[in-house]
C-alpha cells in the first residue's frame, strides 16, 4: 500500500448525518487503519459516522460546528491539531490533512494552512470547487470524471488532480436466501412481480418525483412496483404525489435503513433519477449493482462512469420521466434482460470499484501531496 512509516493521516468530514460519502470515509479509515496507518476522524458531534468509527476502535474528536463562519470551533480544532503536529513531531512522524466533506470544507483549509500542512481534498460531488481552496490544495481527489473536472476547472494543476472512484466490498453485497419473498410478502407485493427500488436521502433535485412520474406513465396491465427507501423533506411531497398520479398502490415508502440490503435483495432493478443535485457518483448505484441489478439512472455527472449504458443499465434523460419509463419498461417487459444486465453490474463493480484498490490509491496521493507541499515551500 505504499505506507510511509513516519505519515500520519488526519481526517475531516463534517455530514451530520449518514451518507453515501460517510461510507465511502469508514471503508477508507478502517482500510488505512488495518494497514497500520495512524489516523484520527474529525467529524460534527454525535454525527453517525464518528460513532461507529469510536465503536470500530479508532481516534475520532467531535467538534461542534454550528455553522461554516463558527470561529469558536475552528479555534478549538486549530488548538487541537497543533497539540497533535506537536506530538507527531516528537515521535519523528510527520502529519497529512484529508478533507472529505463540502461542509466545513473552508474552514478546515484555513487550518490546516495555518499549521503549515500538506493538504488533500476528496471532492464527492459534479459542484464546482473553489477557487480559494483550489490555491492552498496540495492534492485533489474526484471520485468521478465530473468530479475530476471540477477541479480541474478551478485551475489545480494536472499532477495534483487524481481520479479515485467510489469503492465497495460486493462480497457484502451478495444476496442471502429465503429473503426476497418473505419481504416482499411483508410489503404486499407479489413474489412474481417486477420491482424498482430507489434509495437514498428524500430531497430537492434527488429525482424521487421523476421516478413517479415515470410509473404513472407505464400501463397498469405491465407496472412494475416501486420501493421508496429513505426518509427527508421532501416524503410528504412525494406520498402526495403519489396519489395524485394514482400509483400509490404501487409504490411502497419504506424509512432510512441501516442495512438497506435486504430491500435491495426484494428487488429486481435499480432506478435514480437526479434532475439537478450534482451527482459525483452515487455510492447508492455502487450497492444496487453489487447486489446484482441493473440501474437505469439520469445521464448526469459521474453517474455515467458505472452505468454504462446497454451493458450495466440504461441512462434516461435528466427530468424526462417517459424517456426514465421507455427505460424501465425495458427491464420491467423482460426480467431475463434484467438478470443478465444484473450480472454484467456486478462484475464491473468488481473490476473497477474495488476497496483495496482504493485504499492503495490513496496512500500513493498521500506521498505526492507531502512531495508539492516540501515544493511550496521550498524544501
Amino acid at each position: 500500500m505504499g505506507q510511509d512509516q513516519r505519515l500520519e493521516t488526519i481526517h475531516a468530514e463534517w455530514g451530520r448525518r449518514w451518507s453515501g460519502g460517510a461510507g465511502q470515509v469508514f471503508t477508507l479509515l478502517l482500510g488505512l487503519h488495518q494497514a497500520n496507518w495512524g489516523i484520527w476522524l474529525v467529524a460534527s458531534e454525535g454525527s453517525p459516522l464518528l460513532k461507529k468509527a469510536l465503536q470500530k476502535g479508532l481516534k475520532g474528536y467531535g467538534f461542534h460546528l454550528k455553522s461554516e463562519f463558527g470561529l469558536p470551533t475552528w479555534l478549538s480544532l486549530r488548538r487541537w491539531m497543533g497539540v497533535t503536529c506537536r506530538e507527531a513531531m516528537t515521535r519523528g512522524k510527520k502529519i497529512l490533512v484529508h478533507i472529505h466533506s463540502r461542509r466545513g470544507l473552508l474552514g478546515t483549509t484555513l487550518v490546516a494552512k495555518s499549521l503549515r500542512l500538506p493538504l488533500v481534498v476528496h471532492w464527492r460531488v459534479a459542484a464546482p470547487f473553489p477557487r480559494l481552496i483550489a490555491r492552498l490544495t496540495d492534492a485533489f481527489i474526484g471520485i468521478s470524471q465530473a468530479s475530476l473536472q471540477a477541479g480541474i476547472n478551478a485551475g489545480i494543476p494536472s499532477e495534483k488532480v487524481f481520479l479515485i472512484p467510489s469503492a465497495i466490498r460486493v462480497d457484502d453485497w451478495l444476496p442471502s436466501p429465503g429473503i426476497r419473498d418473505p419481504l416482499r410478502a411483508s410489503m404486499g407485493i407479489p413474489p412474481d412481480a417486477f420491482v424498482f427500488i430507489s434509495t437514498g436521502r428524500l430531497a430537492p433535485g434527488k429525482g424521487h418525483d421523476v421516478a413517479l412520474r415515470a410509473l404513472a406513465e407505464i400501463p397498469p396491465r405491465t407496472k412494475p412496483f416501486l420501493l421508496i427507501v429513505g426518509t427527508g423533506e421532501t416524503e410528504e411531497q412525494l406520498r402526495s404525489l403519489a396519489q395524485t398520479l394514482k400509483v400509490d398502490q404501487f409504490v411502497r415508502f419504506i424509512p432510512f435503513q441501516d442495512d438497506i440490503r435486504p430491500y435491495l435483495w426484494a428487488a429486481d432493478a435499480f432506478v435514480h433519477a437526479p434532475d439537478r443535485f450534482p451527482e459525483g457518483l452515487s455510492v447508492a448505484i455502487l450497492e444496487a449493482m453489487a447486489a446484482g441489478l441493473p440501474v437505469i439512472a439520469s445521464r448526469k455527472g459521474g453517474i455515467v462512469d458505472a452505468v454504462v449504458d446497454g451493458k450495466t443499465g440504461f441512462l434516461a434523460t435528466p427530468g424526462d420521466p417517459q424517456d426514465l419509463a421507455d427505460k424501465m419498461a425495458v427491464l420491467s417487459s423482460d426480467p431475463e434482460i434484467a438478470i443478465t444486465i444484473g450480472k454484467a453490474a456486478k462484475v464491473f463493480v468488481e473490476q473497477h470499484h474495488n476497496v483495496e484498490g482504493m485504499i492503495g490509491k490513496v496512500a500513493q496521493v498521500y506521498q505526492k501531496a507531502l512531495s508539492h507541499c516540501q515544493l511550496a515551500r521550498g524544501g
